[in-house]
């Protein structure tokens, strides 16, 4: 295999519960757009949503490094949705 993930979508439901985002001593609703603009930009700049969310996160590399700070501010983890606007 590549290294690349495949997801099926065999059905979606609609629900009645809350999405609900979470934070350090903060937990509020937010509705589906909202949700999805969030976990957008946790995918294109993981690190400063972290922070933002008082989190601290160190990545590594492939060899298990971490990574100096200039290419932490620069990681990205891919966007892959299985749910599309």
């Amino acid at each position: 295999m590549d290294g690349t993930h495949h997801f099926v979508l065999d059905a979606l439901c609609q629900r009645s519960a809350d999405i609900v985002e979470w934070k350090i001593r903060l937990v509020k609703s937010v509705s589906r757009a909202q949700f999805r603009d969030y976990y957008q930009r946790l995918h294109k700049h993981p690190i400063q949503t972290f922070e933002a969310n008082g989190q601290r996160v160190s990545p590594r590399d492939a060899q298990g490094k971490f990574l100096t700070a200039a290419e932490t501010l620069s990681w990205t983890i891919p966007f892959n949705p299985i749910e599309l606007e």
